[in-house]
């Protein structure tokens, strides 16, 4: 597995694919390739790829302000699942320049998840919206 740093037009619109196959319908239908390509020319974008069956397995993207930074669905695909690539995109995502202070909202029954980012080193805070859980790292 490799960290993809060339990505098309079809590879964002997987990508999109891939996110509203495992978030919330309310979350993703507004997201277009040519909003990906804005998120991918900033260099916002962290996707993982298999380099055997040349295919993306996993992606996640995240913004970035004083040095604070918010990650946005981390997804890898069900096929990809319990071999590290959700932790790899999450320890690349915090070790970025500029990152300082990092910031995750992740779903309460998305126990998987909320224990991947606290191997990675956040902490749950016991703040909630709706149906998320804040963790951070500070």
């Amino acid at each position: 597995y490799v960290f993809q740093d060339v990505l098309t037009d079809e590879d964002l619109e997987f990508i999109i694919d891939m996110w509203r196959s495992d978030i919330p319908v309310f979350e993703m239908p507004w997201i277009t390739v040519s909003m990906m390509k804005q998120i991918y020319d900033k260099g916002r974008m962290i996707v993982v790829q298999d380099l055997n069956k040349n295919r993306i397995a996993g992606a996640s993207y995240y913004d970035i302000l004083l040095g604070r930074s918010t990650e946005h669905h981390v997804t890898v695909q069900h096929e990809y699942r319990n071999k590290g690539l959700a932790g790899a995109i999450i320890n690349k995502w915090i070790r970025m320049p500029g990152v300082k202070k990092v910031i995750s909202w992740i779903d309460e029954d998305n126990i998987s998840s909320r224990k991947c980012h606290i191997r990675s080193g956040l902490a749950e805070t016991g703040a909630r919206a709706w149906q998320y859980i804040y963790l951070c790292q500070c």
